[in-house]
């Protein structure tokens, strides 16, 4: 696959889903957390499948196409919280309206579980052993 046709997989998705009897479109460059939360309310996302969605458009954006070299670090456990989310939904309802909901902090910032670098590698990479804990994490 060469890496046009990947883009196109990558940046260009968007899922049609039924809402309330009328068709919609998710597009995922262009998505609110309210489109993402009627996409999942729908069936047409998971919030595991989101995170994939992200992770692949990160790699493609930041590693292989314009290599813009900005995310030092991806949460490797991100799948699994994101699991943990779609099975939170299911069972209790959606905890808050950042439910599912991945993000990018900035790597100053002490996130439990994940290096904080401040940007600066002399600093190394310690891990924060408190702070804010990412939605999944107990």
């Amino acid at each position: 696959m060469n890496k046009i046709s990947a883009y196109a997989i990558y940046f260009l998705i968007v899922i049609q889903f039924s809402s309330r009897g009328h068709a919609t479109e998710f597009n995922l460059s262009t998505a609110t957390i309210a489109d993402i939360h009627a996409a999942v309310d729908a069936g047409a996302l998971t919030y595991e499948k989101l995170v994939t969605l992200y992770m692949n458009r990160i790699q493609n954006y930041d590693k292989i196409g314009p290599k813009i070299n900005s995310v030092l670090y991806m949460n490797s456990n991100a799948v699994n919280e994101a699991r943990a989310a779609d099975k939170a939904l299911k069972s209790t309802g959606r905890q808050s309206s950042l439910h599912g909901i991945p993000f990018v902090i900035k790597d100053l910032v002490d996130v439990a579980g994940l290096p904080t670098t401040a940007g600066f590698k002399s600093f190394g990479a310690p891990s924060a052993t408190s702070g804010f804990r990412s939605c999944g994490t107990t």
